[in-house]
This record gives C-alpha cells, structure tokens and sequence, in this order.
C-alpha cells in the first residue's frame, strides 16, 4: 500500500528523470551542433521566462520581452545556419537534422505558448512543460497549465498502448523510407528527372505521393513520441487524424500538424482577428488573417522565398475557403452537398490543392523558387 508521504517522493523522482533526460537533450543539441552560444542562448531566454512569470507589471514585460527576443534571435540564428541540401526525412540525418532544426523550433514554440498562460505558473511546472522529455524534440505542442498537473503512475494498459504506438512509428517511418525513392519530391534529383520526364498526370500522382510519404514520415516520429510520453503515463494530443480523408482546406489544417495548428490559432490567428475585426469588418478580416497566419506558418519551416510562397497560397486558399462557406454554400442545398458527386468533387479538389502546395515545400533544401514555379507551370500543362 503506497503512503501519503511516498506519493509526492515518486511525483518528484518522476520529474526529475523528466528534467534530467531533457537536460541530456540540450547536451545532445549541443553535441550534435558544436552551438555552445545556442544552446545558452536558449537556456538563457527560457530562463528569463521562468522569472518573468513571477513578477507583475513593468519588471514582468521586462523578463518576458527579452525572453521573447533572446529565443527569436537564437532560433533564427541556428535554424538560418542548416544545410537542408540532403533532401528531408533521412533516418541517418536523426542527429543533424532532427536535433537542430525539430529541437529548438519546438522549444520556441513552447516559450511563446508559455506566453500566454497566467502569471502564476509554478516553475516547477513551467521546467516540466519545457523539458518533458518524449515531446522535446518533434512535440506535439502542449499547452501548459496553471495548476500543476498530477504525475500519473504508469498502467499496463499505458505500457502496451505506448508500445503499439511506438510500433506503428516504426512501420510509418519504414514505409517511408520504402516510398522514398519513387516520390518526385523527395530530393532534387528525383524533382528534376520528373520535371522533364513525367506527364502532368503522372506529376499531380506524384505531388500526392510525396506528400504521402511526408505524412508516413512525420507522423512516423510523432507516433513514437506520443507513445513514449504514453508509457510515462501522459496523453500528449494527437499531431494527425486522417489529413488524406479531408473534404476542405479547413479540415485538411485541422487533421494535419494538430498542435501546429493549435499554437497558431492561439498565439496568431486569434490575436489578429481580435485586433483585425473591429476596424476592418468581417469580409476583410477573413482575406487578411488567414494569410497573414499561414505566412507566420510558412516561415516558421524555414526563412525561405519557397516556404513564404507556400504559407501565402495555403492563406490564400484558407481565405477563399471561408469567403465560399459564407457566399456559395448557404445557398447550395444541404441534400446536394451531401451527394457522394458533391463529396468526391470537394476531396479531390482539396488533396489536389495540397498536392500542388507540396511543390512549393518539397524537396526542402536549396532548390531555386524558379524551378520550384516550373513544376507548378508543369501540373498545369504549361511544360517546365
């Protein structure tokens, strides 16, 4: 029988181990990067952060400004420093890639989520919230919460589930590595060749098979960090829920990068429609703040004229998506836009627009805008 005294003697060794691998992370960010003044940097502003939360006031704006400046500052710096030209998703890439370009773009995003709680967040809290360990490096985003959150105790049940989920990472990313070779979009070798080689047809199959591949491969690694976190007992959210089964652009960002998309609503999209819409009215509001978000989106993945345009057309298609649910749909009939013609036509128009958005991100590396533009022109018939 476990005593009242032992329970937060466990809580706290449980915390610590959580703290201590996510120290250990920051030594392999630092290993794997030679970034002493990053990884510092880093520490420094999370720092900052944790006493920001204990003040009011001036001395609070103070502590979380600089904090906010020192991790922006940081993360630019490191993340404009990665050479990408390998091509994305190499498993052999784990400790060049992962750990640099996943590692501190997660602990930014955490920091400013961070910003966003009250004032009171225990800083014990606020450390296990960055630090916990399954989630350091690829999320999902928590949000963190003012109360602290009980350590809960590990079930079988936890354990086998955290195992299969663990399993399924594993057959995701093998799957990925099998497609690898046959997407168009997976390296610029494999773009250039389908560029001058491959019909419009076999190029729009293409784009969607990369993007499969993508998918298999990032929800790959999320599969198995959730399940880690899982066997320590947390549920952490879900990253995916069938993004390939949606019938809007809407539905597909909802399904897609989950806690992306949920650290982006909170911290961008409604921030700006608060500020936007009373001066600007509905109509203007729901152009601008989309595409204004989906910008933030685009380079958050990476300072890039390719990831700005990508984030500019999924705005822009966000945009158009909700200007059509407010002029057309009210007037097109329910029973209509419940016929499987109706549904086929919204998915394949849905999946073909992320298709072609897939030109604009893959392969990620230093392929020139232009070639880049020559494939979008090619899925359209326009040649390369």
């Amino acid at each position: 029988m476990t005593t009242a005294a032992a329970e937060p003697s466990r809580a706290l060794s449980v915390r610590g181990l959580e703290l201590g691998i996510g120290g250990l992370h920051l030594g392999l960010v630092l290993l794997a990067t030679g970034q002493v003044l990053a990884t510092l940097g880093y520490l420094a502003g999370s720092a900052a952060l944790v006493l920001g939360r204990r003040y009011a006031g001036a001395s609070r704006g103070v502590y979380i400004g600089a904090a906010l400046v020192v991790l922006t500052i940081v993360t630019l710096q490191f993340r404009g420093e990665l050479e990408l030209s390998s091509g994305y998703g190499r498993v052999d890439r784990l400790l060049t890639r992962d750990l640099r370009f996943l590692g501190l773009s997660y602990a930014f995003l955490r920091s400013v989520r961070a910003l966003l709680v009250p004032r009171d967040l225990p800083v014990g809290e606020l450390l296990r919230y960055f630090f916990f360990f399954p989630t350091f490096f690829s999320g999902p985003v928590t949000e963190p919460t003012p109360e602290p959150a009980p350590v809960a105790r590990p079930t079988a049940d936890d354990l086998r589930a955290g195992l299969s989920r663990i399993l399924i990472g594993v057959a995701y990313l093998g799957a990925a590595q099998l497609l690898r070779p046959a997407v168009p979009l997976s390296t610029n070798t494999t773009f250039a060749y389908a560029l001058t080689h491959v019909p419009a047809l076999g190029l729009w199959l293409g784009a969607f098979a990369s993007g499969v591949w993508l998918y298999l491969d990032f929800a790959g690694f999320s599969e198995i960090f959730i399940g880690l976190a899982r066997g320590f007992g947390e549920r952490v959210p879900e990253n995916f829920s069938q993004p390939f089964g949606a019938q809007s652009l809407t539905d597909f960002w909802q399904r897609w990068h989950i806690s992306l998309g949920s650290w982006l609503r909170a911290t961008i999209y409604t921030p700006l429609t608060k500020a936007i819409l009373p001066a600007a009215g509905a109509l203007l509001t729901a152009v601008t703040v989309p595409v204004l978000t989906m910008m933030v989106c685009g380079l958050w993945h990476g300072l890039t004229a390719s990831f700005l345009l990508w984030g500019l057309f999924h705005g822009a298609g966000l945009a158009a998506h909700q200007i059509w649910g407010r002029a057309a749909v009210p007037r097109i009939s329910p029973a209509l836009r419940e016929t499987r013609p109706y549904r086929a036509f919204a998915w394949l128009s849905t999946q073909a627009f992320v298709a072609a958005g897939w030109v604009l991100f893959l392969p990620v590396g230093p392929l020139p805008l232009a070639r880049r533009l020559d494939m979008m022109g090619a899925l359209f018939g326009g040649g390369g």
